[in-house]
């Protein structure tokens, strides 16, 4: 039992870092995309 205990909550605390990373991830790829969409409007305009 101790040991399943364990084993679960380094699973959790791995599955938790893994959907920080995935949504800092997600983030930085929604502000690279904005940021190219406005360059290329800003750029369309000149």
């Amino acid at each position: 039992m101790r040991r399943n205990r364990e084993n679960t909550t380094w699973v959790d605390v791995a599955s938790c870092l893994f959907r920080g990373i995935s949504c800092l991830i997600g983030a930085l790829a929604i502000i690279m995309l904005s940021v190219l969409i406005l360059l290329a409007l800003f750029y369309g305009l000149k």
